[in-house]
């Protein structure tokens, strides 16, 4: 089986984790299997690496999210017209909310020959042995011209039972962050129990299942011995929600002596009300060098409308008492939400300018089907293009939705006013600076993402 990650950023580029647990179970059951990426703007290139290694009736299995859809229509349709008889399948966010959203359902089918909802580690090994799709659960697909949608393939309780992902099948230097070489990123749980209504729940689901411990600590180790690895990424929903489990990993980390040579990261956001202490000194201690926490809004009435039970007064003491330790921290907004004018904007803006820390990131609001994000969108404010056939301009810094108070051109404005006046800031330039600890990487990446942001539109 070939397993395809469609990336569509040519700027920043992570292992697809998704496939590389499939690739882990189907190796487990002596499958073949590949995990090729596809990167824009090149994939012409490796499309023919694929054509050169793909058997007769071999699937093709694509991750897809609402960030690589466009990307990935191209693709499928290349190989629908060379290859018939080779099942296609699309797997991950997207086609994993058909069941909740018969758009999707319609748009997965439109170019694939069958869709999945959920986790696939549980039935990989049957697709990957051709047995009949029909009778897979968590498939869907068409026949006799009506939909079909098996049972929902069940989720994984025990996240120890699952392989570790086949790092041996990438080549780490094909992937870029502003971050030592080589990196790695892994989840250590799966699942989210918060209700943030822009989050998509459609593949983990709403209960927070764990890994141990020292099965965390185990992949990490292998990861550090086998391929050299100098950081790491951690991008679980929720790493910290249980603090002494956080405390337990790192006590690990230590007394591996882990953190003499690997450095540990939080790129996906921790509640910015997490006030646990001891869990930052350990972390500390256990070679965590960034922490981004999610903030979203500096309105209040906002922060509430987005699902989240987050006090924005205790932002700055939680930012603190991370920074206090030496750990750089980065703070996430999403600009253009439907809740939004400029006056809201103006204090989102201002806001990120009142917390000192090292790095803020404003993004542009990306609604995902089967979220109440994307309803609310749908029905109170303008969508700029299908959003069942992706977000191509996404990727160029442009608004894939306008409200009735913010038109394209005002996003826009206040998305590259909220980076110049974030960090061009005298005492705010130098801090950023300070918490550059690979001097040259950092300040090519820094230069490079300014440069796209101010003069192309694009974003980080």
């Amino acid at each position: 089986m070939i397993l395809i990650n469609p990336n569509p950023r040519y700027y920043i580029r992570y292992p697809q984790l998704g496939l590389l647990y499939l690739a882990g179970v189907l190796e487990k059951e002596n499958q073949r299997v590949f995990v090729i990426d596809v990167f824009y703007p090149y994939y012409k290139s490796y499309l023919q690496y694929v054509e050169n290694i793909l058997k007769p009736e071999e699937p093709l299995g694509f991750y897809v999210n609402i960030s690589n859809l466009n990307l990935v229509i191209q693709i499928t349709k290349y190989f629908k017209n060379k290859f018939l008889n080779n099942p296609i399948i699309w797997g991950g966010p997207f086609p994993s909310t058909a069941n909740v959203d018969q758009r999707v359902l319609e748009s997965v089918l439109e170019y694939a020959d069958y869709g999945f909802i959920g986790e696939g580690e549980s039935v990989i090994t049957e697709i990957a042995k051709g047995y009949d799709l029909d009778n897979i659960a968590g498939i869907y697909y068409k026949k006799d011209g009506k939909y079909k949608i098996n049972s929902s393939a069940p989720s994984i309780a025990d996240l120890d039972t699952i392989p570790f992902p086949a790092w041996h099948l990438v080549n780490f230097n094909s992937y870029i962050a502003p971050t030592r070489l080589p990196f790695a990123n892994m989840i250590t749980s799966r699942g989210c129990p918060r209700r943030c209504i822009y989050c998509t729940h459609t593949v983990f689901g709403y209960k927070l299942r764990l890994r141990s411990p020292i099965n965390v600590v185990n992949e990490i180790e292998y990861l550090f011995k086998k391929f050299g690895i100098k950081d790491i990424h951690f991008w679980d929903d929720l790493f910290t929600a249980y603090p002494e489990r956080v405390k337990e990993i790192c006590r690990l980390i230590i007394k591996e002596k882990l953190h003499k040579h690997i450095r540990f990261a939080l790129p996906n956001g921790i509640p910015a009300d997490t006030d646990d202490e001891e869990m930052f000194d350990l972390m500390k201690r256990a070679g965590f060098n960034y922490i981004t926490v999610a903030i979203e809004s500096g309105v209040q009435d906002i922060v509430y409308k987005l699902g989240k039970n987050l006090d924005l007064r205790k932002v700055n003491s939680t930012v603190q008492k991370i920074r206090k330790r030496g750990i750089i921290v980065g703070l996430y907004f999403m600009l253009g939400l439907p809740f939004d004018d400029e006056e809201s904007l103006k204090k989102t803006i201002e806001f990120a300018k009142s917390i000192k820390a090292e790095h803020a990131f404003f993004w542009l609001t990306l609604p995902f089907p089967g979220t109440k994000l994307f309803d609310i969108v749908e029905k109170e404010c303008r969508f700029l293009s299908n959003p069942y056939m992706g977000y191509p301009t996404y990727e160029e810094g442009k608004p894939v939705f306008e409200n009735k108070s913010l038109k394209v051109k005002t996003i826009q404005y206040y998305y590259k006013k909220a980076y110049r006046e974030f960090y061009f800031r005298p005492l705010q330039f130098i801090r950023t600076l300070k918490s550059i600890k690979r001097t040259s990487l950092m300040l090519i990446y820094l230069i490079r993402s300014a440069f796209l942001i101010l003069c192309r539109g694009r974003r980080l």
